[in-house]
């Protein structure tokens, strides 16, 4: 029955100080628990183990050491088929954003700069989702 709880925490992989302190901030707010780092190499270290804690996961792609695609890159190894992952990129073309769109893990694409609003949106549907699977996952235990 563990697996079934609302996921209420957030990994933010960020490398712009300012950024990922107001990622923070926001996420926070909104009630989630948050874990930040600033490149890509921590970032894997975190969501390799803890995949299933993660309602979501903000990930620049261009950090240090691995790169955002690295790290989603290294996703497909888990098999994990949840949309948990928030791309953040200060450029993107048509083909990169259509790439990212239909990779199995990828909810969201976050687009520099970004506002508030952008960002509050994005966890309102975190919420939303989280509570669709919560509910399946019950109906699914319980035979309904």
């Amino acid at each position: 029955m563990d697996n079934i709880r609302l996921r209420n925490r957030v990994l933010i992989a960020e490398d712009e100080g300012c950024l990922r302190r107001l990622l923070e901030e926001l996420c926070e707010s909104a009630g989630f628990r948050v874990d930040a780092v600033y490149e890509g190499r921590a970032a894997w270290a975190l969501i390799s183990s803890l995949v299933d804690v993660y309602a979501l996961v903000f990930l620049d792609l261009c950090m240090p050491e691995w790169s955002g695609d690295d790290v989603l890159s290294m996703l497909n190894t888990l098999n994990n088929p949840r949309k948990f992952v928030v791309i953040i990129s200060g450029f993107m073309d048509d083909k990169m954003r259509a790439g990212f769109e239909s990779h199995p893990n990828v909810f969201r694409i976050l687009d520099k700069p970004f506002s508030t609003r952008e960002i509050s949106a994005i966890l309102e549907a975190a919420v939303v989702e989280n509570r669709i699977e919560r509910r399946s996952r019950r109906e699914d235990i319980d035979g309904v």
